[in-house]
């Protein structure tokens, strides 16, 4: 805002994720075929149910990187 000038409310969008969310639950007891913990220990790299997943060990959430469901 230059001297003078009067305040002006602005529009702000902020966009956090997709609109459509194609987040799903599945169970993963028991069906470790192998896991794996780099040196870093921040992520935990796992083979279940035919596909690769990893996790984050200091956030929520799980990525698949492959299936073969």
């Amino acid at each position: 805002m230059k001297e003078g000038q009067e305040p002006k409310k602005l529009v702000v969008d902020i966009t956090t994720q997709q609109i459509s969310n194609s987040e799903k639950f599945i169970s993963i007891i028991g069906g470790v075929k192998k896991i794996e913990i780099p040196s870093e220990g921040k992520e935990i790299t796992f083979i279940t149910r035919g596909g690769l997943l990893v996790t984050s060990v200091e956030e929520s959430f799980t990525i698949r990187f492959t299936s073969t469901i």
